[in-house]
């Protein structure tokens, strides 16, 4: 019996190695390329760029709106499967997808870029807010990164793809929909559809409704529509953030607004993630 055992790990031996020698292909996402572009308005910084393309779209003809999301270095892959899902049962237009990531960062590279690019004020101990026990590694740089959006990305997508200019989106997540509300508040035509889903905006003191203020006293008109989201086992600070960000847009009465607000029961900030893209993407392009 010792025997036999024996043979057959000499069997098996020879065949694992073979295994792990072996060249593995790595897994793509279909009808998904990467682009770079070195920006010009961010310092030193080479972005990459994910754009996913309907099915077919190379034997039509037609051209497609464009959503543009954040943070594609951790959940590219939940955003484009997740529209995918949802063009195989018709139940969203087809789409061209397009996710800013970084190239080749490491994790705390990915941190840094994205609390850089994210964030609108310098953060510093003064005004880091009484939710946060840390400061962000970099701040300060979201009216750059949205120059990089308007004057560099979206001009090379529209040269490159059959883009169409309407119904144009962002979706911004945690830290990114941070930035999509500095967009919406700032330049709110850039997108006409922003997906806003668990805000964090407790930083330098919400800043955000200070920006939405200053909006308001300019504008009564806000010709965007919004769906905006939060897990019900959130953290504190982005249930707070979310509450004081619809309360004061629903006071608002914007001429041309379409606010959409949805709640996930038992659902915390990671967990989230996956139904807010869902439901967004049917709230803000669904079948009518």
């Amino acid at each position: 019996m010792k025997k036999g055992f024996t043979t057959l790990w000499i069997l098996i031996i020879p065949v694992i190695g073979i295994c792990q020698n072996e060249d593995l292909r790595k897994v793509t996402i279909k009808d998904t390329e990467v682009r770079e572009i070195k920006s010009e308005y961010v310092k030193d910084m080479t972005y990459e760029i994910h754009v996913a393309l309907p099915a077919n779209y190379s034997e039509s003809n037609d051209r497609y709106p464009v959503v543009y999301y954040l943070d594609a270095y951790y959940w590219g892959g939940i955003v484009i499967e997740t529209y995918r899902l949802l063009r195989a049962f018709n139940e969203i237009p087809p789409l061209i997808l397009v996710g800013i990531s970084y190239n080749e960062a490491s994790s705390a590279e990915a941190h840094f870029y994205r609390s850089r690019d994210f964030i609108p004020t310098d953060i510093n101990e003064e005004n880091l807010g009484n939710f946060r026990n840390s400061l962000p590694p970099a701040s300060g740089g979201a009216n750059k990164f949205l120059v990089f959006i308007k004057e560099e990305l979206k001009p090379l997508i529209n040269q490159n793809y059959r883009t169409s200019q309407e119904d144009s989106g962002i979706l911004g997540y945690s830290l990114g929909a941070l930035f999509g509300a500095y967009v919406l508040f700032h330049d709110p035509s850039t997108f006409d559809k922003y997906l806003l889903g668990s805000p964090d905006l407790d930083l330098d003191d919400f800043i955000t409704l200070k920006y939405e203020e200053d909006y308001y006293l300019k504008n009564k008109g806000l010709n965007v529509t919004i769906f905006l989201s939060a897990g019900t086992q959130e953290w504190e600070r982005i249930i707070t953030s979310w509450l004081k960000l619809k309360n004061r847009l629903a006071s608002r009465n914007y001429n041309g607004l379409n606010l959409i607000i949805k709640t996930f029961e038992g659902e915390n900030h990671t967990s989230n993630i996956p139904g807010t893209i869902s439901r967004g993407f049917r709230e803000l392009y669904g079948r009518k």
